[in-house]
């Protein structure tokens, strides 16, 4: 399968909805200055980077890090100048992360165990209805 037809169908999966295997894909289904598919974030992420980046560090690294904690640590860097050099491109590269954490079936704005929790709803015994 060529890279082209690998990203047409991730793409199209993405646009349907469809949660990207996420171990297989290894290609982006969003374009680094494609914040504006996304406006709500992309104006969030504009006006505070650091929630984007604490959401998003929570669920790529499962949960061993907090989305508080690493806001803060963002925020704190931030403010030392640390993070100068990547300021300009923090609105493109945070919001495409979104997008592609969504894409892939996450939800970065509930959390990890949230995200592990609706995927891997509870069993229903027999002779159950659910509501």
């Amino acid at each position: 399968m060529s890279a082209s037809n690998t990203t047409g169908e991730l793409t199209a999966a993405a646009e349907n909805g469809r949660p990207i295997d996420a171990k297989n894909s290894g290609q982006w289904t969003t374009g680094l200055f494609d914040c504006f598919d996304d406006f709500d974030n992309c104006f969030k992420t504009f006006c505070c980077p650091f929630i984007t980046f604490g959401r998003n560090a929570e669920i790529i690294d499962k949960g061993r890090t907090s989305a508080g904690d690493a806001a803060r640590n963002y925020y704190i860097l931030g403010n030392f100048g640390c993070a100068v050099s990547a300021a300009s491109n923090v609105l493109f590269v945070k919001t495409q992360e979104h997008r592609e954490l969504r894409n892939r079936g996450f939800d970065p704005t509930i959390g990890w165990a949230a995200n592990v929790a609706k995927m891997n709803p509870p069993a229903v015994e027999p002779g159950m209805v659910a509501p």
